[in-house]
């Protein structure tokens, strides 16, 4: 069988995917954001097992619903279903599921998968299962590899998941550009002192739900510090499209937030660098972005500073 395919470059990716994996004997998944079907099924040339080929949103509830999911396991599951949706750029997970033995007993399985999106936006999200045996690893309520690379509150990557991440896509020597984008909300402690804990909690989630949006499939999303988040962008095109992706997150944080009191106005300022043309390496590429930052703050906050090096 074959996902409803908007480019040839798409289907060229999806054709060469399944004929590694079946020489691995896998078992591979496939999202289509334009169909929004999942399918999970293994390939060996041209003989496909087909396990499960449903819509995505009916998948997630069955899963659920028909307790295939270990209770340890539902919010890795939750996150592993958001990550897809989303498109994420490249993602892993370890649960705790009984989706191939119709519930009866459990195994922990690996789901590792990446996006790949066509000019117009539809993405294809392709990954692999495998199972974890026992002496991998020790499966308990909570998942200690899924638990590592989020951030508590915010559920977003943290800052040693996206670090490693933006290194990764430096070092891979893929073709391309990657933006970091660092944030910092403007008088957070001001916030926290003025209105308490919880409502700067609060203020956080909704900042990082803005982030998550807008960033949406160009790249992956990070809390770095308390009031510090981080952005890894694969292939930025030019520099408007950069600069709408980071007024959409300024002014949409400003609005949403805008809303939690009378006369609240949350603001914030951003630093962006990008590699190669402004780094040869993650450490350096940070320090720009982090750089700017500084100048944006220099210059009055609520606004975005693009790194430029003759200026």
């Amino acid at each position: 069988f074959f996902l409803e395919k908007s480019t040839t470059g798409l289907e060229n990716i999806i054709e060469r995917f399944r004929f590694l994996m079946s020489v691995q004997e896998a078992v591979i998944f496939e999202y289509s954001s334009m169909t929004n079907r999942f399918y999970i099924y293994s390939f060996d040339y041209n003989i496909n097992t087909v396990f499960y080929n449903e819509d995505f949103d009916y998948f997630h509830f069955h899963m659920l619903s028909e307790n295939m999911i270990s209770e340890g396991s539902r919010e890795t599951f939750e996150s592993f279903y958001e990550s897809v949706k989303s498109g994420i750029s490249r993602f892993r997970f370890e649960m705790e599921t009984g989706m191939f033995t119709g519930g009866e007993h459990t195994c922990l399985q690996q789901f590792s998968g990446f996006t790949e999106t066509d000019d117009d936006g539809n993405s294809i999200v392709l990954g692999l299962i495998t199972e974890k045996k026992a002496s991998d690893d020790t499966f308990s309520d909570v998942n200690p590899a899924h638990e590592a690379n989020l951030d508590s509150l915010t559920r977003l990557f943290n800052k040693k998941s996206i670090t490693s991440f933006a290194e990764s896509r430096i070092s891979s020597g893929a073709s391309g550009t990657v933006t970091v984008v660092i944030i910092d909300i403007d008088d957070f402690k001001y916030i926290n002192d003025t209105y308490g804990h919880l409502f700067g909690d609060d203020i956080i989630l909704t900042a990082a739900y803005v982030i998550k949006k807008e960033t949406g499939t160009k790249g992956v999303a990070g809390r770095i510090g308390g009031d510090e988040f981080m952005l890894v962008l694969d292939d930025i095109s030019d520099e408007m499209e950069l600069r709408s992706i980071l007024r959409a997150i300024r002014s949409n944080i400003e609005l949403r937030c805008a809303e939690k009191a009378e006369g609240l106005k949350i603001t914030c300022s951003m630093g962006t660098a990008q590699y190669p043309a402004d780094a040869s390496d993650y450490q350096q590429l940070f320090r720009t972005a982090d750089k700017a930052v500084y100048i944006a703050k220099e210059k009055g906050k609520d606004r975005y500073v693009i790194y430029n090096r003759e200026k």
